[in-house]
């Protein structure tokens, strides 16, 4: 830092001779203004004395930087981004500033946002005069308009967006402009593309962190890049979005983030907020939804409800039906980098002592029906997808891994999420088209059919549902696909369903080994960690999912393993 010299107020090149002396005297005037805080001054390398450190010459520019004040100082708004990888370091074209804990939780990483810094100069010695220091004081906006400037942070600078930030890619392009308009073929699906740039006016669903999730819209995250209280009641008291809230929201797209952030948010005080949990759940009744083995809220609010730690595995048995029988559930939303379609999961149930009375105490049988053997000692149907069924090892002789099978099983009290077969046979119908082992990974062969209201699925005649997650479902009738079992993260599966699809390709895919991988063994565990466990262990255990609450949307969606220790779940992708 340099100081800027008396004489640097003097015009030196200011004409004798003006037709207008009043011009003259003005250009004089303001060169003699001194400098006030947040001004903007250019100089050459032949304006300053180096030996003295000073500027003798300046010329004043136009201000970029809006100047105020706070009690702690002179503060200026400068537009800057948090780094993704320290959330409390916030980087601006003129430095890199500290942010204390609860400024940063407000805003979005990889977000140009302004905010106001505090700077300060000091002198420590004589050969080192002026010394600056930037202190960070609070956030101000977020400019929708200003996103392409995210590729000015170092971290950008490499990415093929930053050479051009101002386009912002459709997600699913068209193949082809240059398409023929004939008859679609039979059994031929096409989706339908819900993109756009801009979304205006949707309603969403405050499910915390920052994030919204719109029904109709549930494929993509819209995100608040800069958390700001508003204004509610009469008394226009400033408050915080509240999980379970509802919002009109109008949102931009944004590359990095692969989703939508939101420019302007509107509460609706006519829709009800959804009751939450002391964890800061969702709490609802659900019920059965139209595809077997996922769930939906009684009032049709949410969407697809999954039940990873297979509480309510045994729901559809119990006498009084579907149409009868409710669970209150908590539940808690994922991204769409988890779950495309599929946006809810149950983590614990309350209030069914009638439920819970009658699985403690009943037995039932199921069957025949049929399905396909996965493991060493688990076979899984479509008409029950979301039940293990057990095949002991007096059964097991003449029905391979990936083998059909026709079987009739009978439940045991007190056993959850699992029955045990008690009859089989091989049903050559029900077996994989080819079967493949890949590193710890058994990979089955089967023919899928695409569902037309949930592209996160596709539904096969032997195992029932499976997640496509982050593949694209081909738009045709049947098709060919490698599935595998769902990999398991943090004692919970990371799909909507038992089954995930790794491949549409036709030779099997290689999959290295890997840590997350769930291994079959020689017994069948329920979440719990035993054949035979409790309700209670396992709702004890379900509290440990992944969810919004425990990520900040950010990249790569990050967990803790038991351990502590965080995890990518990239690791784990096929």
């Amino acid at each position: 830092m340099y100081g800027v010299s008396k004489c640097a107020f003097v015009p030196t090149n200011l004409e004798r001779n003006f037709d207008n002396i009043e011009e003259a005297k003005n250009l004089e005037r303001r060169s003699k203004i001194p400098l006030k805080f947040g001004e903007v001054i250019l100089w050459n390398e032949s304006d300053c004395d180096h030996d003295k450190r000073i500027i003798l010459h300046i010329k004043r520019e136009k201000p970029i930087y809006e100047a105020s004040s706070s009690r702690n100082g002179l503060i200026l708004k400068v537009g800057g981004v948090i780094q993704p990888t320290s959330t409390t370091s916030f980087w601006t074209p003129l430095c890199t500033v500290t942010m204390p804990e609860t400024e940063a939780t407000r805003a979005e990483p990889d977000v140009w946002l302004y905010a106001w810094i505090r700077f300060e100069t000091t002198m420590k010695s004589g050969l080192d005069p002026f010394n600056m220091t930037a202190t960070f004081e609070s956030f101000d906006s977020c400019d929708p308009s200003d996103q392409a400037r995210v590729c000015e942070a170092p971290w950008n600078a490499g990415s093929p967006d930053s050479k051009f930030g101002v386009w912002r890619p459709d997600p699913k392009p068209a193949d082809s402009d240059d398409e023929i308009d004939i008859e679609p073929r039979e059994g031929w699906h096409l989706p339908e593309d819900k993109w756009a740039e801009v979304i205006k006016m949707q309603l969403g669903l405050y499910v915390g962190e920052r994030l919204l999730i719109c029904k109709e819209l549930s494929q993509f995250d819209f995100i608040i890049p800069l958390q700001k209280p508003f204004s509610r009641g009469t008394d226009k008291t400033l408050i915080y979005p509240a999980v379970g809230e509802y919002f009109h929201f109008s949102a931009i797209w944004s590359m990095q983030h692969n989703g939508f952030l939101i420019y302007e948010l509107q509460p609706v005080p006519l829709l009800r907020q959804h009751v939450t949990s002391v964890n800061g759940n969702l709490l609802t009744r659900v019920v059965p939804a139209s595809i077997r083995g996922l769930f939906v809220d009684k009032e049709g609010t949410l969407g697809l409800i999954d039940d990873p730690h297979h509480l309510l595995s045994f729901f559809e048995f119990h006498p009084a039906g579907y149409e009868f029988l409710k669970a209150m559930a908590e539940v808690r939303a994922v991204r769409t980098s988890e779950n495309k379609s599929v946006r809810y999961r149950i983590v614990r149930t309350s209030g069914m002592s009638i439920f819970e009375n009658w699985l403690r105490d009943t037995q039932f049988v199921v069957g025949p029906v049929k399905g396909i053997r996965i493991n060493e000692d688990t076979v899984i149907c479509a008409k029950h997808p979301n039940v293990y069924f057990k095949i002991p090892n007096n059964l097991k002789e003449g029905i391979p891994i990936g083998g059909g099978v026709q079987f009739v099983g009978k439940r045991q009290a007190g056993v959850d999420s699992e029955i045990m077969i008690t009859e089989c046979s091989p049903c050559p119908a029900f077996t994989c088209k080819n079967y493949s082992v890949s590193g710890d990974t058994r990979l089955f062969q089967v023919y899928l059919k695409p569902n037309c209201d949930h592209e996160q699925l596709a539904e096969s005649d032997s195992m029932g549902f499976v997640d496509f997650r982050e593949l694209e479902t081909p738009c045709r009738g049947k098709f060919l696909a490698w599935v595998r079992e769902s990999i398991t993260v943090n004692d919970c599966r990371r799909a909507a369903t038992i089954m995930e699809v790794c491949s549409t390709a036709i030779c099997p895919p290689l999959i290295a080994m890997s840590a997350n991988s769930s291994r079959a063994t020689s017994a069948r565990t329920t979440p719990a960690g035993s054949s035979i466990g409790s309700r209670s262990s396992i709702q004890s255990r379900a509290s440990a999912a992944t969810s919004v609450s425990s990520n900040r949307f950010v990249g790569p969606s990050s967990r803790r393993t038991p351990s502590g220790t965080p995890q990518s779940s990239t690791s784990s992708r096929v």
